[in-house]
């Protein structure tokens, strides 16, 4: 059986696309599907900071960050803006409290503040309060210097709606895809 040894595989201009520290770890830029980063809620996003208004596209400010492993989450603005360009797996989830007959309800992906991907469901519903979510994700490009996304939720119950600060239920994330 042959063998071929070496730390460093590099592309004909001498750029690097693998090293290998010898311990078996190998590193290199076709493989990192960085920056990441996960984001949830502290607290209800309710009176004043925005629960989810009627018919109103409203932006949910994810205010944890959970990790980000290139600083371009910003919890003071809710936005995710990658420092590399590339293709990225975006996704996210609004938790709502519901309490009315069958409202629809949708989350959305926007990027630079329009709408690109959504989620949309008619939630029944029969008493009290109930929470609900909504997932949505899609891939989407980023030039890495000025594009950002966000999530955003729009919901016609009738009134105003809180948006749940429970992980489980709201949440944003994203992460670039390797080889894309």
């Amino acid at each position: 059986m042959s063998q071929l040894k070496t730390n460093q595989i590099t592309d004909l201009g001498g750029n690097e696309l693998l090293t290998s520290n010898g311990s078996g770890v190998i590193s290199g830029s076709t493989l990192s599907n960085t920056p990441s980063f996960y984001a949830t809620l502290d607290a209800t996003q309710g009176s004043g900071n925005g629960s989810a208004s009627d018919n109103t596209d409203t932006k949910i400010v994810f205010d944890i960050e959970l990790y980000d492993t290139g600083n371009c989450y910003d919890v003071s603005n809710g936005r995710f803006t990658p420092n590399v360009a590339g293709k990225y797996f975006i996704f996210g989830s609004a938790g709502l409290d519901i309490n009315t007959t069958t409202p629809i309800t949708q989350t959305l992906i926007a990027k630079n503040g329009t709408a690109q991907q959504h989620s949309r469901r008619e939630f029944t519903f029969s008493s009290g309060n109930s929470q609900q979510n909504l997932i949505v994700s899609g891939i989407l490009d980023a030039n890495g210097s000025s594009d950002y996304f966000e999530i955003k939720v729009l919901q016609n119950s009738g009134g105003s709606r809180t948006i749940v600060a429970n992980a489980s239920y709201t949440f944003f994330g994203a992460y670039k895809v390797i080889g894309a």
